[in-house]
């Protein structure tokens, strides 16, 4: 069956129970797996999964090993982050470098990471989110996504983020770290 995963459902702000509210949009054509709702966050999401009687359309998934957690990317028709605030939101990233396309907030740090690869949401608006799950039935614009999506990805390698390390580095502290 044809899921949507959402990864780091653990804090108020990563804004899961507004994914839920909005299960009119996605629960007809797909089933939700949230992975890491253990804390009282959790506690919450499963609540109001009960409330709107989505025991059938959502399972909850915890302490998976990480070949388990790539394969939930590889197979998702898209993550859903709609996250109010990151410092940076690693679960886009890992879903785009595995080619799966990512619905997220269209919050600073996701526009300025992410641009043209992410669905974006505006959380709180039902518009945005009406207009990003139909986007998910446009194959066209789906494999678009994945690859600009791989690209970003390729940007945060572990070659790359050593090298711009270096760099911001030498900038900082450049008698210590050579010219």
């Amino acid at each position: 069956h044809p899921y949507l995963l959402s990864v780091s459902a653990n804090r108020p702000y990563k804004n899961t129970l507004e994914l839920i509210d909005h299960h009119p949009l996605w629960a007809r054509n797909f089933k939700l797996k949230i992975l890491g709702s253990k804390a009282r966050y959790g506690e919450a999401i499963r609540a109001r999964v009960a409330h709107h009687g989505l025991g059938s359309r959502v399972e909850f998934l915890d302490d998976l090993k990480l070949d388990k957690v790539v394969s939930l990317y590889r197979r998702a028709t898209a993550l859903v982050y709609p996250s109010l605030a990151e410092g940076f939101g690693r679960p886009p990233l890992e879903a785009m470098a595995v080619g799966c396309p990512a619905i997220i907030s269209d919050i600073p740090v996701h526009l300025e990471t992410y641009r043209h690869a992410g669905i974006f949401i505006s959380p709180g608006s039902l518009d945005s989110w009406t207009q990003a799950f139909s986007q998910l039935a446009r194959p066209a614009l789906l494999q678009a996504k994945q690859t600009a999506g791989y690209l970003i990805a390729g940007r945060f390698g572990l070659l790359e983020a050593t090298s711009q390390l270096h760099l911001a580095m030498r900038e900082v502290w450049p008698d210590r770290h050579g010219a």
